[in-house]
């Protein structure tokens, strides 16, 4: 089965993501479903090195969303983006340094081919 993984260049989550200094943002799509993995951290506030609200050293988290298959967002100029179907993460993680965020990134990137490349059951 076919597998798209498209790496797009801008945050995938995250309202405040503009004051994120390091980001990766994934659209996984395949006839098994379609997943939005993105990954943020570097959160600067007023100049200071900030956690994002999840712990002590929570610098970096990825989240994972459904997405619409075949539908890109609005005026999105062609980058892949696809609609979010529900902004309630389906799988999350968070670390301490940029290192583990992005081997975390890449693991949710295979897991989700993985399951991206399963043809769904009919209902």
């Amino acid at each position: 089965m076919t597998v798209t993984i498209t790496h797009l260049g801008c945050p995938g989550h995250l309202c405040v993501a503009r004051y994120c200094r390091w980001h990766r943002h994934t659209q996984v799509d395949g006839p098994g479903g379609s997943w939005r993995i993105s990954s943020i951290g570097n959160y600067y506030l007023n100049d200071k090195l900030t956690t994002i609200w999840a712990g002590d050293d929570a610098f970096f988290e990825t989240m994972v969303f459904k997405t619409e298959a075949a539908q890109e967002v609005e005026n999105s100029n062609g980058c892949g983006c696809r609609p979010v179907k529900d902004w309630g993460e389906v799988d999350s993680e968070r670390y301490a340094k940029d290192g583990a965020a992005q081997a975390g990134h890449e693991r949710f990137v295979a897991k989700y081919a993985k399951k991206a490349s399963k043809k769904r059951a009919r209902k």
